[in-house]
């Protein structure tokens, strides 16, 4: 049944079970009625872009990932989901959405969902007057704050998707690198989402050079937000070889499609104000003259001495790095 280009509507009822891939890519299905105890799988009905309409009891429990890349999908019951004006979903579907979808990827209302979170955030946290440093910042802080990491349950959908940490209070590295990944590419900075074997978080670009950013690592669940994995060189991930020595660009969803194909390399570490590799005493000399008006540190790389990440290189970055000199936390 898969593929099929000609069916507009489908009714199932009464105890059928629908395999993954089932009814995936059916380019003219519009709608599906399910009722009885039928039985979903992930993926079963993927694909269907053509989709708009369940018509389904809410009080039953379904595999919401059934529905993964159906991107038109918005209406259950006839009825439109999400409400553009309160940017929410409506009372009488929200609790079956947020217990059944809270783990589907590329679902019409869910991508509403993850749009209005996203105007949210700007809104509250960031404006026309910030830089980059600040935008990256404000993004980093707000995923660290917002999530906590998930022990418990590491391996359920709800963890792995694009929703993930705007739908729950905890997810594990994958959802912390979608959400930063989307989060940064809507304030206006160039993102990449990169995995290794066993992790995932994203290179970005700050000026003309481009950094690691692991929030996974630098929530510590603690009061304070950690910035050891804070705009990282490749040099500087690569000495930590349990999940950091290897990785690759990867677009999990179309969500991230903005993603240029090439990911770029991350040449310097911060501080490293000269570009020789290495945070040193001719660093601090440099940034030293810069602030005295004695230097000719170009706009790009001086972006390198913020070492306090608030947007501006001034004395309290020279204090950050004369602890870096002397080998200082």
């Amino acid at each position: 049944m898969g593929y099929c280009t000609s069916l507009k509507e489908l009714t199932l009822n009464g105890k059928i079970k629908v395999n993954s891939n089932a009814c995936r890519g059916c380019d003219s299905l519009e709608k599906i009625t399910l009722s009885g105890d039928v039985v979903l799988y992930s993926n079963s009905f993927a694909q269907n872009h053509s989709l708009t309409d369940i018509i389904i009891d809410t009080s039953k429990e379904i595999e919401g990932s059934a529905f993964n890349n159906c991107d038109n999908l918005v209406n259950i019951n006839s009825v439109p989901v999400f409400d553009t004006k309160t940017k929410s979903f409506r009372p009488e579907t929200a609790d079956f959405i947020m217990k059944n979808f809270n783990g589907s990827d590329n679902v019409g209302f869910i991508n509403l969902y993850i749009q209005a979170e996203t105007d949210k955030f700007i809104d509250e946290y960031i404006d026309s007057s910030m830089n980059d440093m600040q935008k990256i910042k404000a993004v980093h802080d707000w995923v660290c704050n917002n999530v906590r990491y998930d022990y418990e349950t590491t391996r359920q959908p709800k963890n792995h998707n694009d929703a993930s940490v705007f739908m729950n209070d905890a997810s594990v590295c994958e959802g912390y690198g979608r959400c930063y990944n989307i989060l940064l590419n809507a304030v206006g900075i160039e993102t990449y989402y990169v995995i290794s074997e066993n992790h995932a978080w994203n290179v970005i670009k700050l000026g003309s050079h481009y950094f690691h950013s692991d929030t996974t690592w630098d929530d510590g669940n603690e009061e304070e937000i950690s910035y050891d994995w804070f705009l990282k060189s490749d040099a500087e991930m690569k000495a930590e070889t349990s999940s950091h020595g290897s990785w690759k660009s990867f677009v999990p969803s179309v969500l991230h499609s903005f993603q240029g194909e090439e990911l770029p390399v991350c040449d310097y570490g911060m501080g490293d104000i000269n570009t020789d590799g290495s945070v040193n005493i001719a660093d601090l000399v440099e940034m030293n003259k810069y602030i005295l008006g004695k230097s000719s540190v170009s706009r790009d790389d001086i972006i390198l001495a913020d070492l306090n990440y608030d947007g501006i290189t001034d004395v309290f970055d020279m204090v950050c790095m004369r602890k870096i000199v002397a080998g200082v936390k």
